[in-house]
């Protein structure tokens, strides 16, 4: 079944190619994740934090310089105001909250929505609505599917990048594209499955009140609701069930 490509991996593969998991001590993680964390300050603005000069230390700006040495950071001068500094995440940034991190804010998923890492493996197989409703529950399932696609593609170039054999390197490319699509199957089916009617039952916090339990369970049907509506989800769900029912039936098939 590896022969049904899923996503085209090519503008992920070129948007981490340089990717090496940088050593950042204190200072560099946590400038790097006020700029992760940054809500929008004005739609004219944009959605960057912002460093005035004349208030901002050489020591910021010094962390600053590293980030961005490590390509981790891009800085756009402002247009609007004098000496303003405006600083994002680049995709290799992203790559590296994503891979290293355990906690970010569904807005940090929409804010670099269109960034090539998030659009090959997560919003390729979500509407960006469903991401920006999704439930704790389902967040926490997200999250740990992007950590694993994103450190197991890490250690795949690490290992790339320490051959010098040509053939060698393509096979593990390759691997690695197949990983990523088995990554996300696995993902398909168990979002399948937690959201049957007993499952979503069965994590039902108790209450002795019962208000909790039955505001859960609206919170979790309406996610299932939203789901059944997105049209890329569905897609891919009908994909991957094609793709078991076609190892159903052969794998029965096998023992008569």
């Amino acid at each position: 079944m590896e022969g049904n490509k899923l996503v085209d991996y090519t503008d992920y593969f070129s948007a981490i190619s340089n990717y090496g998991k940088p050593t950042l001590n204190e200072q560099d993680k946590g400038l790097l994740f006020r700029i992760m964390n940054e809500v929008d300050i004005s739609s004219q603005l944009g959605s960057y934090l912002k460093f005035r000069d004349k208030d901002n230390s050489i020591e910021i700006q010094s962390i600053a310089t590293r980030l961005i040495n490590h390509g981790l950071i891009d800085e756009r001068k402002s247009r609007l105001l004098r000496g303003l500094r405006k600083y994002k995440l680049s995709s290799l940034g992203i790559f590296y909250v994503l891979s290293e991190t355990t906690s970010y804010s569904p807005v940090f998923l929409k804010k670099y929505s269109k960034d090539a890492i998030l659009q090959s493996i997560l919003y390729s197989y979500f509407e960006e609505d469903t991401i920006s409703s999704v439930t704790g529950r389902l967040y926490s399932i997200l999250t740990d599917y992007l950590r694993q696609s994103c450190k197991r593609t890490a250690a795949i170039l690490e290992d790339i990048r320490s051959s010098h054999k040509t053939d060698y390197k393509d096979e593990m490319a390759k691997n690695l594209e197949l990983e990523l699509q088995w990554n996300a199957k696995s993902l398909a089916f168990k979002i399948t499955i937690m959201y049957t009617e007993s499952n979503i039952h069965a994590s039902n916090p108790k209450s002795d009140g019962g208000d909790a339990s039955v505001t859960y369970y609206e919170l979790e049907h309406r996610m299932k609701e939203i789901l059944s509506n997105d049209k890329k989800f569905m897609s891919f769900l009908n994909k991957v069930r094609e793709e078991f029912d076609e190892g159903f039936r052969e794998i029965g098939e096998a023992g008569q």
